[in-house]
């Protein structure tokens, strides 16, 4: 998985929100292009990235979930949180 940002959000300290961003997500061995939304804390230290996107589980090759006949939607959001540490 790959995120790309369309400027250095890590040089800088304080919060970002809903900073825009392209990236590569890869499911049961199929990487897709997706784009989301992610809203960056940053200290001198480290930053701490809570990241949303959305995919479709059918594009990564996954049957639908079922249950006695109520599937679940085909479109997911997704959401991770990591903190990074700077250099």
């Amino acid at each position: 998985t790959q995120l790309t940002m369309d400027k250095d959000y890590f040089a800088e300290t304080g919060s970002q929100k809903n900073v825009p961003f392209k990236g590569l997500l890869k499911v049961h061995g199929i990487e897709k292009e997706v784009e989301g939304t992610a809203d960056l804390e940053s200290n001198e230290n480290t930053v701490n990235v809570k990241a949303k996107t959305q995919t479709q589980i059918t594009s990564h090759n996954i049957d639908l979930p079922s249950y006695l006949g109520i599937k679940v939607a085909d479109k997911v959001e997704i959401n991770a949180e990591t903190n990074i540490k700077k250099k």
